[in-house]
């Protein structure tokens, strides 16, 4: 690996960081000049294992690769660079001797943005690299407005849910300490009438406050329930699905016996919203009989994992449509998941139900923007 500083002067345009990998000295040599002249600062590799190791410690805006590579070959470099939180903004050339139409749509596929046809024109390679130089700016742009989106979903999501505590603490100071209060009243009423007629009625209406009572306290806990606060995220979901289980007559059980984590409030309200909303989903959609929520804790990251028996679905032929779900989203979901770090797969089978897993860092630093200070 030889790292070619570039020699542009400073002050004329961004240091662009590049990558490139091409098991031929020559090629590679020659190559590194040209970019490091524009700008680039090259990071050249021999071959896909030492470039392997490049990806997964650093990130680069430009990567220009061969196809045809020792060890890892171009496609597999592609597909590792596209995992990395960076490398969904980078800008990919492959270079490939191979012409043919489905050699050319597989290195597409695999996540490059062109492609340079062997044996190289000089001419041409310029002019795609003067396009890669403005898709490399046109991305930078894109990563400051998805950060800046990030950061407003991450204060809407907290904003929010103060709002909801607020409220909730009005309905259960408010509203159900006064229905409490004419229950007791009621039942003084009730004691103090002689007529025996009057009693059935009274009865009637007492138990009609017993219900507006225990529909209160209920929507209380709904809309924010005090544990999440006071005794943490497992605790929170714990009784999330209780409440579905009682509410909605659906099986729901939870899994977890470590102890709590300890998550920041953005994170916390974050894995909680989510995990209602795909439970709301499941009784929408999965027509299951049974659920489950499974919480675990490894290599410094917390898993949520909710679980189905019901119908599954096609995950290629039905992208739109789970996309479009409910108000809150899958879509919407992955966002606020990435913005914290964490990340959302779902696995579905027709015949096994739906299992979708939430993970998200356990440490302190887990809610600020990636990239940013």
């Amino acid at each position: 690996m030889i790292i070619f500083a570039a020699n542009r002067p400073s002050g004329k345009a961004a240091i662009v960081k590049t990558l490139l990998v091409e098991d031929d000295p020559a090629t590679r040599e020659l190559l590194a000049e040209i970019l490091s002249a524009r700008g680039c600062e090259v990071t050249a590799c021999e071959d896909g294992k030492s470039a392997l190791a490049e990806i997964k410690k650093n990130s680069f805006l430009l990567v220009l690769l061969d196809l045809i590579l020792p060890y890892v070959n171009g496609l597999e470099l592609c597909r590792e660079i596209r995992k990395t939180d960076e490398g969904k903004y980078s800008t990919i050339l492959v270079c490939t001797g191979l012409v043919t139409l489905e050699s050319l749509r597989a290195v597409l596929d695999a996540g490059a943005d062109d492609y340079l046809i062997k044996p190289l024109d000089f001419d041409v390679l310029n002019i795609r690299l003067s396009i890669a130089e403005t898709m490399v700016k046109n991305r930078g742009v894109r990563k400051q407005f998805e950060h800046k989106l990030y950061a407003l979903a991450s204060q809407s999501a907290v904003a929010e849910e103060q709002q909801r505590r607020r409220f909730a603490s009005d309905l259960h100071d408010g509203v159900g300490q006064n229905l409490a209060w004419c229950k007791y009243r009621l039942c003084e009423l009730r004691d103090k009438i002689t007529q025996p007629d009057c009693a059935p009625y009274i009865n009637e209406v007492a138990k009609a406050l017993d219900t507006v009572i225990a529909e209160t306290r209920s929507l209380t806990f709904e809309i924010s329930p005090p544990m999440l606060y006071e005794m943490g995220l497992e605790a929170a979901l714990e009784w999330l699905t209780e409440h579905f289980q009682e509410r909605y007559k659906l099986k729901c059980a939870f899994d977890y016996a470590g102890s709590p984590s300890g998550l920041p409030t953005d994170v916390a309200v974050t894995l909680f919203q989510s995990t209602r909303e795909l439970l709301f989903n499941v009784v929408k959609h999965a027509g299951a009989k049974k659920a489950a929520v499974t919480v675990s804790k490894a290599n410094g990251r917390l898993s949520i994992i909710v679980s189905d028996d019901g119908k599954g679905f096609n995950l290629l032929a039905t992208t739109h449509r789970i996309e479009k779900m409910s108000g809150f989203g899958i879509f919407s979901i992955r966002q606020r998941l990435h913005f914290i770090g964490g990340d959302l797969n779902i696995r579905s089978d027709k015949k096994q139900g739906t299992q979708i897993t939430m993970t998200a860092p356990l440490s302190d630093t887990a809610g600020k923007l990636k990239g940013t200070k």
